[in-house]
């Protein structure tokens, strides 16, 4: 009865994502240096990071400019409200296993890893 509103993806041998690469990135979705700590980078892992990178940079200026301009205070926390639901989506759609990009944000990320020279950090491997 259940099944009607489950996705079941079909889990053949090259897309089975372990449970301990879904858990790191699980939590990169919140904290993108968790598996750079925990030495758990992965592609699956570092794909989760860097659009976790993104909404981390995103976050702190905006809370900066609220914290240093007292009128854009309510709008700052609205944007962080926005960015934690979509940490939450992302962490989701890690735990599922997919692979699930929100448009825009992984590539701009990938353009703002590369422009501060920290490619390193979000090598699988490294």
């Amino acid at each position: 009865r259940w099944r009607l509103f489950l996705h079941f993806p079909s889990m053949t041998s090259e897309n089975i994502i372990s449970q301990q690469e879904r858990v790191v990135a699980t939590l990169a979705s919140f904290l993108f240096f968790l598996p750079i700590l925990m030495k758990k980078k992965t592609d699956f892992t570092v794909f989760y990071m860097k659009q976790s990178f993104l909404l981390f940079v995103v976050n702190f200026f905006c809370m900066l400019v609220g914290a240093l301009y007292w009128s854009f205070g309510d709008i700052a926390n609205l944007i962080a409200f926005i960015l934690f639901v979509i940490s939450v989506f992302l962490a989701w759609n890690a735990w599922s296993g997919e692979k699930f990009s929100v448009p825009g944000l992984l590539e701009n990320s990938e353009k703002l890893i590369a422009k501060l020279g920290i490619s390193d950090w979000f090598t699988p491997g490294k």
